[in-house]
């Protein structure tokens, strides 16, 4: 009985020394994904259709979100929900990835490769981006993919600049800046 007492008690400590996701924190995650907050090089990065998708969350997406954080309920119930209730926001998203993958598999082997050694990189480790790297590590990650891009062949280079013209732009004006 004293086992049961004392295990009881212990789990009740290690309960409560677990933070709770207050609602300022899960404001400001939301934030912290904001594309447009991100420094302009990571933005380079980016497919401009990301942007376009950035602007299809409106407030009441946020409101959403954040009342199915504060219960925290699965990612399927969020997914579910945000279908139901905001229908504009996933034809958006939808579309743009649609659009981004479509993209993705009208590429050759190379640049295929390119692409997933730009994109996967941050995501290995949790399957998302937790933060955004600092500066250093921001011109770290610019410098290597320059010096990949510099390596692959023209023909590459060319489809990369028909289906990703935003991250083919910005690497080439930074080999011409080399």
């Amino acid at each position: 009985m004293l086992g049961y007492a004392s295990l009881y008690i212990l789990l009740l400590t290690a309960v409560s020394a677990v933070p709770l996701r207050t609602e300022r924190d899960m404001e400001s995650s939301l934030k912290a994904r904001n594309l447009f907050d991100l420094p302009a090089d990571l933005q380079a990065l980016i497919p401009s259709e990301l942007f376009d998708y950035q602007n299809c969350v409106t407030d009441v997406t946020k409101k959403i979100k954040l009342e199915l954080g504060r219960n925290s309920v699965s990612l399927t119930e969020i997914a579910a929900s945000l279908k139901n209730n905001v229908i504009s926001f996933t034809n958006c998203l939808r579309t743009v990835l649609d659009i981004l993958l479509n993209k993705f598999y009208a590429l050759g082997d190379e640049a295929k490769s390119f692409i997933t050694d730009v994109y996967l990189p941050p995501f290995k480790k949790t399957g998302y981006l937790r933060t955004v790297p600092n500066d250093s590590e921001i011109m770290e990650i610019i410098d290597s993919l320059t010096k990949k891009y510099h390596a692959l062949s023209n023909e590459t280079k060319l489809e990369l600049k028909t289906h990703f013209t935003n991250i083919a732009e910005f690497l080439e004006r930074r080999l011409k800046e080399k």
